[in-house]
C-alpha cells in the first residue's frame, strides 16, 4: 500500500502521524492538567474552605456552650457572654449560608439539612432560653436548661459537625483517588499512544528508507549497465512514486538510446556497403588506369619504335639520297663523258 504513495506523500504521512501523536499527547496532557486543576479547585473550594467553615462553626458552638457555663461561675461576665453568644449565632448563620452555597453531594446535603435542623433546635431550645435565664439572673432555671436542653441538644449538633467534617475528608480522598486514577489512565494512554506512534513511525520510516534504498540501488545498477553500453538491461520497479517515474524516464531514455544505436548501426551498415562499392569502383578504376597505363606504355613504346623506324628510314633516305645524288652525279659525269666521247668520235668520223 505504501508503494502506491509518492515519497512526498509518505513523508507527509510520517510528519502528520508524528504531529497527530504530539497533538494527542498534548491534548491528553492539557486535559489531565485541566482535570487536575479542577480537582484541586474542587478540593479547595468545595472541601477545604467548607471544612474550615465547619471547624469555625464548631468552635463557635463550643464557645457558646462554654460562655453559658462560664456565666454560672463568673456572673460579672454575664452580659459579655450573652453578647458573645448572640454574635456567634449570627456569625454561624452567615458561615453556614456560605457553606450551603458550595457544591454539595447528595449525602452531604442530607447531613447538612439534618445539622441545620439540629442546630436550629439547639439554638431555639437551648441557647436562647439560657440567655433569657442569664439576663433574668435565674441560675436554677439556667442550670436545669443546660442539663436538660443545652447538653443533650448539642450532642446531635456535634455529631453532625463530625459527620460533615468526615465527609469533607472522605470526598477529598475520593477526589484524590479519582485524580490519581485519571493520572494513571492518562499516563497509560499516553505511554500506549507514544509507543504505538513511535512503532508505527519507525515502521513507516523503515519501509520508506528500505524502499528508497532498494529503488536507488536498482536505479544505480541500471545506470551502470547503461554506462557499460548494455542496452538490454531492464529495471523492474512497480511503484508510482518519484523514483518510479524516474525509472520510467530512464527506461524511455534506454529505448531512445537503443533506437539511436540501431539507427547508427543501420547507417553504418549502409555506409559499409557504400564503402565496399566505392572500394570496388576504385579498384576497377585502378585496374583500368593500370591497363591504360600499360596501353600508354605500349603506345609509347610503339611510338618510340616508330620514331626509331622513321629516324632510321630518314637516315636510310639520307643515305639513299646521298647515294642517288652520287649516282646522279656519276651518271651526269658519265653522260658528259659519253657526250665527249661521242663528239670526238663524230668528229673523227667526219674527218
Amino acid at each position: 500500500m505504501l508503494n502506491n504513495l509518492t515519497i512526498k506523500a509518505r513523508l507527509i504521512l510520517v510528519v502528520a502521524l508524528m504531529s497527530l501523536l504530539a497533538i494527542t499527547l498534548g491534548v491528553l496532557g492539557l486535559n489531565g492538567m485541566k482535570k487536575a486543576n479542577e480537582g484541586l479547585l474542587s478540593v479547595y473550594a468545595d472541601r477545604t474552605i467548607p471544612m474550615g467553615q465547619i471547624a469555625e462553626n464548631r468552635a463557635k458552638l463550643l464557645a457558646n456552650r462554654l460562655a453559658i457555663a462560664n456565666s454560672l461561675v463568673f456572673t460579672e461576665e454575664t452580659q459579655r457572654n450573652i453578647d458573645l453568644v448572640r454574635q456567634n449565632i449570627v456569625d454561624i448563620s452567615k458561615t453556614w449560608d456560605a457553606y450551603m452555597a458550595t457544591t454539595l453531594t447528595v449525602e452531604e446535603k442530607k447531613l447538612a439539612d439534618k445539622f441545620a435542623m439540629d442546630r436550629k433546635r439547639f439554638v431555639v431550645e437551648g441557647l436562647k432560653p439560657s440567655m433569657e435565664y442569664l439576663a433574668a439572673g435565674n441560675t436554677e432555671a439556667l442550670e436545669k436548661n443546660i442539663r436538660e436542653a443545652v447538653r443533650p441538644l448539642f450532642v446531635p449538633v456535634g455529631e453532625g459537625i463530625d459527620a460533615l467534617t468526615q465527609l469533607q475528608l472522605d470526598v477529598a480522598k475520593q477526589e484524590y483517588d479519582a485524580a490519581q486514577t485519571r493520572y494513571e489512565e492518562s499516563r497509560f494512554i499516553s505511554i500506549v499512544l507514544l509507543v504505538l506512534g513511535l512503532l508505527l513511525s519507525m515502521f513507516i520510516g523503515f519501509m520508506l528508507i528500505r524502499g528508497i534504498s532498494r529503488s536507488l540501488s536498482s536505479m544505480q545498477q541500471f545506470a551502470e549497465s547503461l554506462a557499460r553500453g548494455d542496452l538490454t538491461s531492464r529495471i523492474e520497479l512497480e511503484q508510482n512514486d518519484e523514483i518510479g517515474v524516474l525509472a520510467q524516464s530512464m527506461t524511455s531514455m534506454r529505448d531512445q538510446l537503443s533506437g539511436v544505436v540501431q539507427q547508427v548501426r543501420t547507417n553504418s551498415d549502409a555506409l559499409g556497403s557504400a564503402s565496399q562499392e566505392i572500394s570496388a569502383t576504385a579498384q576497377s578504376i585502378s585496374q583500368s588506369a593500370t591497363q591504360q597505363a600499360s596501353g600508354v606504355e605500349q603506345t609509347t613504346a610503339s611510338i618510340e619504335e616508330l620514331s626509331s623506324s622513321v629516324k632510321q628510314n630518314a637516315d636510310n633516305a639520307k643515305v639513299t639520297n646521298s647515294m642517288a645524288t652520287t649516282a646522279a652525279e656519276e651518271a651526269a659525269n658519265g653522260g658528259q663523258a659519253v657526250k665527249r666521247k661521242t663528239g670526238s668520235g663524230l668528229v673523227l668520223c667526219s674527218a
